[in-house]
């Protein structure tokens, strides 16, 4: 009976652990679920639900009303004291961004996810904080609950409460493409992405 070296069995471990972590994330292009997410999109975009939403206005629209445009999307909640009011602020730079570009086919939308405190009232107000204006930029909420959930389900946005009364939420920035698809998950601050839509 013959006995198999350690150092054979050292190598098999290796190369068998190897080939599992290759698998699991994907030829090593995705390290955790927000990475997986992110990497499904991006291979095959997702059809965005077109759900009514009520914008700042008090207006009804769709997303496929913005057919043949991208849409930049965000996820907010209008009493979030910090990564909403950042976001906020770059959403008020690429407002002025398309406006001082003369950029007709991209627009800006910040949905709210807060359905129960999220008023259209606070919608309002959330915009005139920061100033959001139409064409360029929407602030919106879902006309219904059962909406809001199917969109954030398409999107696999993750929303946890905190301790604080608050949530902790997704800050990335989704792209929609002009086929009204889901195809491209942005870090907020990740200019040099953000800068080739507007090429």
């Amino acid at each position: 009976m013959s006995i198999v070296p350690p150092w054979i069995r050292i190598v098999l471990t290796v190369i068998l652990g190897s080939a599992v972590i290759w698998y699991a994330t994907d030829g090593l292009t995705t390290y955790t679920a927000e990475g997986q997410r992110r990497s499904d999109v991006e291979l095959i975009p997702r059809t965005v639900p077109d759900i009514i939403l009520i914008d700042q206005n008090f207006s009804p629209l769709k997303i496929s009303e913005f057919k043949g445009k991208t849409v930049l999307m965000e996820f907010i909640y209008t009493s979030c004291p910090s990564f909403c009011y950042a976001m906020g602020s770059e959403y008020k730079q690429l407002q002025d961004k398309i406006i001082n570009s003369g950029a007709k086919d991209i627009v800006l939308m910040s949905v709210s996810f807060d359905y129960e405190n999220d008023n259209a009232e606070k919608i309002k107000a959330y915009a005139d904080k920061f100033k959001a204006v139409e064409p360029y930029w929407y602030v919106v909420r879902a006309k219904d609950i059962a909406g809001l959930n199917q969109l954030i389900k398409t999107f696999e946005v993750i929303i946890v409460g905190n301790s604080n009364d608050g949530y902790e939420h997704d800050s990335a920035i989704h792209a929609i493409n002009k086929n009204n698809k889901l195809y491209k998950i942005i870090d907020f601050n990740d200019d040099e992405t953000i800068n080739e839509i507007f090429d």
